[in-house]
């Protein structure tokens, strides 16, 4: 996972398969809350801006004109990324292996299912692969 600057947008590229990078194909958010908008917490980031105090996210390895992107924040405990009916996709705050400073994730591994709008891609940081809606 990657982070720009708050007043990052990311135009063009595609808005992908709906399949992990390794080709298994994960839950798609089909019957759940679609994604939030207008720039608060798991918004699209992808042509419009984050609100304050929140940042772009995208899936490094696809880069950020191909991958989707999302509106997060800052965080150092989990509570701090809840968001209420977003599916089954657990909000949680991770700490990058870099040690940077944690930012809200949802997770969709085990068949979590991320909300309507948003793709679950496999993400690695420092050797753990995990899979996050993007």
């Amino acid at each position: 996972m990657m982070v720009s600057s708050p007043a990052c947008t990311t135009d063009g590229g595609d808005e992908g398969s709906g399949e992990a990078s390794d080709g298994e194909s994960m839950a798609d958010g089909a019957n759940c809350e679609p994604q939030p908008t207008d720039g608060v917490l798991y918004a699209s980031c992808r042509g419009a801006a984050c609100n304050t105090g929140l940042v772009c996210a995208y899936n490094e390895e696809l880069g950020q004109a191909a991958s989707p992107a999302y509106c997060t924040g800052y965080c150092t405990f989990s509570e701090q990324c809840e968001v209420v009916g977003l599916c089954t996709a657990e909000p949680m705050c991770i700490i990058p292996s870099n040690g940077n400073t944690g930012v809200c994730v949802l997770d969709c591994s085990d068949g979590k299912q991320c909300p309507e709008g948003m793709e679950c891609l496999q993400d690695e940081d420092g050797g753990a692969i995990r899979y996050l809606c993007y």
